[in-house]
């Protein structure tokens, strides 16, 4: 009798574990496929914004194009 409620007891802690385990799993498909539509919607972004080119200014331009703005 006391070996099958051990046992009884024993599986009932194992299927909650196995349970636990799915449900955290299922958490972490969640989270990785909201990942993969955020870096989705920024690619599309990149894709329509592309990153301008560094070109080099002449600081004498710079200084008047700031001293136009302030003056």
């Amino acid at each position: 009798m006391e070996k099958a409620a051990r046992k009884k007891k024993c599986v009932e802690k194992e299927r909650k574990k196995e349970r636990i385990m799915r449900i955290e799993k299922e958490k972490d498909k969640e989270v990785k496929a909201g990942n993969q539509d955020e870096k989705q919607h920024l690619s599309s972004k990149r894709e329509y914004m592309p990153r301008p080119r560094a070109r080099f200014i002449p600081i004498s331009s710079f200084i008047s194009r700031i001293h136009g703005l302030y003056f």
